[in-house]
C-alpha cells in the first residue's frame, strides 16, 4: 500500500512539474506572438536610411561625405539609431518620426534622451532609457 502511495505522489508531482513548464512555454510564447503584432512592420532599410541621412546631410552640410546611419530599431513611423560624423569615431544616438508623412529628426546627440519625446508616440522599447 505504501509503494502504491509513493508511485501516486511521484506520479502527481510529474504531472505539476510538466503542466508548470508546458504553461511557461505556452506564455513565452504568446508573449513573443504579442511583441511582434504589437509593433509596426519595419520599411525597407534602405529607403529610410537614405531619408534619416539626407536628413543629417542638411542639418551637419560639413559631413555631407561622412555621415553614416545605422537604424537599431524601426516601426513605419519611428526609428533610433546612430548617426557617426567620421567613421572612426563613436557616434551619438537619434530618434526620428514621421510628421505629415515626412520623417523628421527630433533627437540627435550623446546626451540624456528626454522623456518628452513620447509625445511623438514612440514604442516604449525605443524610449525605454529616457530621463525621467
Amino acid at each position: 500500500m505504501k509503494k502504491i502511495i509513493i508511485i501516486l505522489i511521484v506520479l502527481a508531482i510529474s504531472a505539476i512539474i510538466s503542466s508548470l513548464i508546458l504553461a511557461k512555454f505556452k506564455n513565452d510564447k504568446q508573449t513573443a506572438d504579442i511583441s511582434i503584432s504589437e509593433h509596426e512592420a519595419p520599411l525597407a532599410e534602405n529607403e529610410t536610411n537614405e531619408k534619416i541621412k539626407q536628413l543629417f546631410v542638411e542639418k551637419y552640410p560639413s559631413f555631407t561625405d561622412t555621415i553614416k546611419v545605422t537604424i537599431n530599431q524601426e516601426t513605419q513611423k519611428h526609428a533610433r539609431g546612430i548617426i557617426k560624423f567620421v567613421s572612426d569615431a563613436s557616434g551619438g544616438i537619434f530618434l526620428a518620426t514621421k510628421i505629415d508623412e515626412k520623417w523628421q529628426i527630433v533627437f540627435d546627440g550623446n546626451g540624456t534622451i528626454p522623456c518628452s519625446l513620447s509625445k511623438y508616440e514612440f514604442p516604449d522599447k525605443m524610449l525605454s532609457d529616457c530621463a525621467k
